[in-house]
């Protein structure tokens, strides 16, 4: 989440969801240049920010939830040979 923070798509990028992060770094990249070159407002690229966050969250969430089960089933296997 900290990566997404300082830099959109970062996040997904570190957990491994290359195309989702480099999609959200795109958004808001575009997002970001039509606030700038049309003058719509700022919030416009906000809530790819936060987005990207939140799902950088839930991505590293998913991925320690995977790695423990994973751990979890090789101490059983190896308990059960000892």
């Amino acid at each position: 989440m900290a990566l997404s923070f300082l830099l959109t798509g970062a996040g997904q990028l570190y957990n491994g969801a290359y195309l989702r992060g480099l999609v959200l770094a795109a958004l808001y990249v575009a997002g970001a240049t039509a606030a700038v070159r049309y003058g719509y407002p700022v919030l416009l690229w906000i809530p790819f920010w936060i987005w990207g966050m939140e799902d950088a969250r839930r991505g590293a969430r998913r991925g320690n939830r995977t790695l423990l089960d994973h751990l979890a089933a090789e101490i059983a296997a190896h308990k059960s040979q000892a």
